[in-house]
C-alpha cells in the first residue's frame, strides 16, 4: 500500500494522538475517500492501539455514509465490521448497516427471520448482532458444505434455538452438527464452487460440458486454487458429469480450446496440470512460450506441428514468426563446432521453423553437406540425431555424397541402429538389390543375439514369414525356432525387476514370445509340420517345459502338437503313465535343474569340445571322447527331465482326500502279529525317499496302499519277499505338517 503524503501525516498525528489533528486531516480525506480497504485497516488498528478506539464510530460514519450514497454496500460492510471489532456498540452506523446487508444478502428468503432472531434490527451490541446475523446466513438452508470423509452435502435445515445445523450428505444424510461442529469439521463452499453445482445444478454443468466446455474448465480452476491435473480432473467430471467412455475424446476436443484461451495455460505431457493465469496471454505468446521452453529436439517439433495445424496453411504474421526463428539461431549458436549431429539437426530444425514464415528466413550459416562429409563414425552419428525422419534425410545425402561406401554404411547401420533405423537401412540394402551385403548382415546377426536384440527377432520373424527375396538364412527355421527359445529363456533369466533395464527386458520377451504366438501360431505351425518325429517330439518338450510361457498359453501349444502331429503321440509305452503328479517344490527344483543344464553344464561342455577339438588329432585325444559323452549325457538327461516336467502335474494339497488313502496320503498301518505300527507317505517318483517312509504311488507299496479305507486289512508284500498282514488306523493330509 502506498499511502499519500496526507494519509501519512494522518498516521503520525494519530501516534502523536493530536486528536484535533486527526479530525482536521480525516475531513480533509473524506471529501475525497478512497476505497482502498487496506487504508481503513491500517488506521482503525492505529487509532485503536493508541487509545481512540472511541472515536472511530464518529471517524467511520463519514465514508460509510458515502459508500453507501454510492451503493457500494459490500464495501460498507467491510468498514463497518473494522470498528464493530474494536468498538462492538456503534449505533451510528445502524443504519447504514441496516441497508447493507438487506442488499447483500437480498437472494436469502429468510433473511428477515435472521434479521429477528439476531436483532440486528435493534441498536445495541451492534456488534454481536451482525455476527449472529451472518452466522445464520453462513449456515442457511440449501448451502453446500464439504466433509473431509463424507463428500458434499447440503444444508437442510437451521435449527436457531438449539445452534444446529442439519446436513444431507450423498450417504450419510440428517448428519447433525452443532455451530461449532460446523466451523470445526466442514468447509463452506460457495454457490458458483464446482462442487456445490454438482450439487445444486449438475444439467448446468452437463450443458457447458457439451457447449461451453472452457467455460466448464475456468468454473472448475477457479474452485481449485486455479490449478488441477489431468488426471484429477477426469476422476472429477467422470462422476457425474461426462460417461467415463467418453472422456478421451472431450478431452481431445477441449485441450485445443485451452491452448487458444489466454487465460488458460495447459502444461505439457501425457497428463498435463492445467492453470488459470493471473493476466491474460495470446495464443502465439503461450506456444512460442512452449516452444522456448521445450527440453528436447522431439517436444520442439511437437509444438511446431501443433502450430502448423493451427493455422491450417496460413503462415504466422512476421512480427511472430521472427520470434521461432530467432531462437532457432540461438540454439543453434550454443552448439559447439564439434558437436555435428546436433549442428545437422538445427540445420532441419530452421527448415522446419522457416515454413512458418509469410517470406522466406534466412538459412543458419551452417552447411549439411560439410557436416554429413566430415563423418567419421556413422553408427554413433546417427544415434545421436535421434529423431527417426531426421536420420532417413542424413542417410539419403550420405549415400549420395559416398556412394562408394555405401553398402558398407548400410550394413553397419543395420546391425547396430536402434530397431526402426535398423529396419530402414536394411530395407534400402535390399531396394538397391545388394543381397550379398544383406545376407552378411543376416548371417552376422543370427549369430550375435545380445549385439542388437531387438534386430535379431524383427530379422528372425521377417525370416519366417517370407517377407523377403534374395535372403539366404544360414540357418534353418526349425533351428531359428530353436535358437529364440533359447533366448527368450536366457532373457527371462536375466529379468532384475528393480534394474533400469526391467521395462526394455519385458519389451525384448514379449517380442520373442511372439515369434512362436503370434498370428495365432502361424509360424509355429509351418515349421513343426516340416520337421521330424524325433526334434518335433523334443521341441514339444521344450515348449512344455519353458518356463517363458505360461500355463494357458502350454495349453494352445500342447493342443497345436496334438492336432498338427498326432504320430507324436500315437505310440505310448504302456507302462509309462503320461502323466505323472508331483509337489510344486519339486517341479520348481526340476525345472530349475533344467534350467542350468540347458544354459550353464550343455554350453560349458561344447566349450570344453572345441578346446579339445583344438589339440589336433581325434582318433587319439581322451579330452575330446570324454567332453563328447558328457554332452551325450547331459543331452539324454535334459530330454528325460523335459519328458518328466511336460507330464508333471502338481499334487494340490487342499485336495488330498483322507477317507482313503490316495496320492499324498500320509497312513499309519499296525501290524496284526506283533502291534508294531508303521507310518507311510504316498508321493510322487520326485519325492520318494524309502528310508524316510516316503513311496513313490506307483511303487508296489503304493499301488498296494491306494484306495484302502481306515479299518481295512491288507498283505503287505515286503521287500526280501513275503507278506505281512496289516490294518489301516490313521489317514492323514501328508502335505501338511503335522
Amino acid at each position: 500500500m502506498n499511502l499519500t503524503d496526507k494519509e501519512i501525516e494522518l498516521i503520525e498525528m494519530i501516534k502523536k494522538k493530536y486528536w484535533d489533528k486527526v479530525d482536521e486531516i480525516w475531513l480533509q480525506l473524506m471529501e475525497n475517500p478512497t476505497s482502498d480497504k487496506s487504508f481503513y485497516d491500517l488506521v482503525s488498528g492505529t487509532i485503536h492501539r493508541n487509545g481512540g478506539k472511541t472515536r472511530l464510530p464518529d471517524l467511520w460514519e463519514i465514508p460509510v455514509a458515502f459508500f453507501h450514497g454510492k451503493k457500494e454496500f459490500p464495501l460498507v460492510l467491510e468498514l463497518s465490521r473494522m470498528i464493530l471489532h474494536h468498538q462492538p456498540d456503534a449505533p451510528n452506523l445502524h443504519p447504514f448497516i441496516l441497508d447493507a446487508v438487506r442488499d447483500v444478502y437480498q437472494s436469502c428468503p429468510r433473511i428477515d427471520h435472521y434479521l429477528r432472531d439476531s436483532h440486528l434490527k435493534d441498536k445495541f451490541h451492534l456488534g454481536d448482532c451482525l455476527t449472529k446475523f451472518e452466522e445464520y446466513i453462513y449456515m442457511d438452508e440449501g448451502g453446500i458444505f464439504q466433509h473431509v470423509s463424507w463428500g458434499v452435502g447440503k444444508v437442510v435445515e437451521l435449527d436457531i434455538p438449539q445452534m444446529r445445523v442439519t446436513i444431507d450428505f450423498p450417504h450419510h444424510p440428517g448428519k447433525s452438527f452443532t455451530f461449532e461442529g460446523v466451523y470445526q469439521y466442514l468447509t463452506k463452499l460457495s454457490p458458483d464452487h464446482f462442487l456445490a453445482l454438482q450439487e445444486t445444478d449438475p444439467e448446468k454443468l452437463k450443458e457447458l460440458a457439451t457447449n461451453d466446455s472452457i467455460e466448464l474448465i475456468k468454473i472448475i480452476l477457479k474452485s481449485f486454487d486455479g490449478k488441477i491435473s489431468q488426471t484429477d480432473l477426469k476422476s472429477l467430471l467422470t462422476k457425474k458429469i461426462i460417461p467415463e467412455n467418453e472422456f478421451s475424446s472431450w478431452w481431445n476436443r477441449v485441450k485445443i480450446g485451452m491452448r487458444n484461451d489466454p487465460w488458460i495455460e495447459l502444461g505439457t505431457g501425457a497428463k498435463p496440470e492445467i492453470k488459470i493465469r493471473a493476466e491474460a496471454k495470446g495464443y502465439y505468446d503461450e506456444i512460442f512460450e512452449r516452444f522456448e521452453k521445450a527440453m528436447t529436439l522431439a517436444q520442439r517439433r511437437s509444438v511446431l506441428k501443433e502450430l502448423v495445424q493451427h493455422q491450417k496453411g496460413k503462415s504466422l504474421p512476421m512480427e511472430k514468426a521472427v520470434h521461432f526463428i530467432s531462437r532457432v539461431r540461438q540454439w543453434h549458436s550454443a552448439l559447439k563446432e564439434e558437436d555435428a549431429p546436433g549442428r545437422l539437426k538445427m540445420i532441419y530444425l530452421m527448415e522446419e521453423t522457416s515454413k512458418l514464415m509469410p517470406g522466406a528466413a534466412a538459412p543458419l550459416e551452417d552447411n549439411e553437406d560439410n557436416i554429413m562429409s566430415a563423418i567419421q563414425d556413422p553408427v554413433s552419428f546417427f544415434k545421436e540425431i535421434e529423431i527417426f525422419d531426421y536420420q532417413c534425410r542424413a542417410l539419403e545425402r550420405l549415400l549420395v555424397l559416398k556412394p562408394e561406401e555405401s553398402s558398407a554404411l548400410l550394413l553397419a547401420l543395420y546391425l547396430d541402429s536402434p530397431i526402426r533405423f535398423s529396419q530402414f537401412a536394411f530395407e534400402k540394402l535390399l531396394a538397391r538389390e545388394e543381397f550379398q551385403t544383406a545376407n552378411q548382415g543376416v548371417k552376422t546377426i543370427l549369430g550375435h543375439f545380445e549385439r542388437n536384440p531387438e534386430t535379431y527377432i524383427w530379422t528372425v520373424r521377417q525370416i519366417l514369414k517370407r517377407k523377403w527375396t534374395g535372403v539366404e538364412s544360414p540357418l534353418s527355421d526349425f533351428a531359428l525356432m530353436q535358437a529364440a527359445l533359447h533366448y527368450l529363456e536366457k532373457t527371462r533369466h536375466q529379468y532384475d525387476a528393480a534394474s533400469s533395464g526391467a521395462s526394455y527386458n519385458r519389451h525384448l520377451q514379449s517380442q520373442l514370445r511372439a515369434i512362436f504366438t503370434g498370428e495365432k501360431f502361424a509360424i509355429l505351425i509351418s515349421v513343426i509340420r516340416e520337421i521330424s518325429q524325433t526334434d518335433a517330439r523334443h521341441f514339444y518338450n521344450s515348449l512344455l517345459t519353458s518356463p517363458a510361457f505360461i500355463s494357458s498359453v502350454k495349453e494352445y501349444l500342447d493342443n497345436i502338437f496334438h492336432r498338427e502331429r498326432e504320430d507324436l503321440f500315437q505310440e505310448e509305452e504302456e507302462d509309462k503313465p503320461k502323466l505323472h503328479y508331483c509337489t510344486s517344490e519339486q517341479l520348481k527344483i526340476k525345472q530349475d535343474l533344467l534350467r542350468r543344464i540347458k544354459s550353464v553344464e550343455i554350453p560349458k561342455v561344447t566349450r570344453e569340445i572345441e578346446r579339445a577339438r583344438g589339440h589336433g588329432d581325434l582318433s587319439e585325444n581322451a579330452e575330446y571322447d570324454a567332453a563328447r559323452e558328457k554332452q551325450s549325457l547331459l543331452f539324454k538327461q535334459m530330454e528325460s527331465l523335459q519328458d518328466l516336467i511336460a507330464r508333471a502335474r502338481i499334487i494340490n494339497p487342499d485336495s488330498v482326500q483322507t477317507n482313503q488313502i490316495g496320492i499324498g496320503s500320509r497312513c499309519s498301518l499296525r501290524h496284526l502279529g506283533g502291534g508294531e505300527v508303521e507310518t507311510f507317505t504316498l508321493l510322487g517318483i520326485w519325492e520318494a525317499e524309502p528310508e524316510k517312509k516316503i513311496f513313490s504311488y506307483s511303487s508296489p507299496l503304493g499301488q498296494e496302499l491306494l484306495g484302502k479305507k481306515l479299518g481295512d486289512i491288507l498283505d503287505v508284500t515286503l521287500p526280501g519277499g513275503g507278506k505281512l498282514q496289516c490294518e489301516v488306523v490313521s489317514i492323514k493330509n501328508g502335505l501338511i505338517a503335522e
